[in-house]
């Protein structure tokens, strides 16, 4: 018997769950949302955070050896946030 293909993947759930509910602690309104997207402070932070996450990997690479190894999620964007 053939395992049934399912179009609903778990980790995406959990990344939407996850960031739906950070929005809604965060309470931000729509106007507020886009005044923090246009905020260069914020974007230089997540520039940061994802040149972080770049050197963490090489790190790893470096100590493995292993120069495959790639995390599954590489670059954040802003609107994974917000």
């Amino acid at each position: 018997m053939t395992k049934k293909k399912s179009y609903m993947s778990n980790k995406s759930i959990l990344a939407e769950g996850f960031f739906s509910k950070l929005a809604s602690i965060l309470g931000l309104s729509s106007s507020e949302q886009k005044i923090l997207k246009k905020n260069p402070k914020l974007k230089s932070s997540l520039k940061k955070y994802n040149d972080g996450w770049k050197s963490l990997e090489k790190d790893i690479q470096d100590l493995t050896g292993n120069k495959k190894f790639k995390f599954p999620h590489q670059k954040f964007k802003l609107s994974d946030f917000i």
